[in-house]
């Protein structure tokens, strides 16, 4: 399966694009559904609290990122170090 992440350019793009989603009221089930048929994965962002994570449970969402699971952390090098040590393991 195939995952696509956007980035945008600012937060007020990342913000319309959020709500033009809102707006067009897509179940996220319907969205994973008709993204499936194109072998991609729907990932939900900004999942920053229980009560997120409890809907997007709710809607039958498979993937998603936010500072519930993590916070950020800065790119550098030394990243691939941890993620190839973490893999040995």
């Amino acid at each position: 399966m195939t995952t696509v992440c956007r980035v945008y350019d600012s937060y007020a793009q990342a913000r319309a694009a959020v709500d033009a989603v809102e707006r067009a009221s897509v179940p996220a089930a319907d969205m994973t559904r008709f993204l499936e048929r194109f072998d991609l994965k729907l990932i939900a962002e900004k999942v920053d609290d229980e009560a997120s994570l409890s809907r997007l449970i709710e809607y039958g969402a498979d993937l998603a990122e936010g500072d519930l699971f993590g916070s950020p952390r800065p790119v550098t090098p030394e990243m691939f170090r941890e993620l190839s040590d973490a893999d040995a393991a």
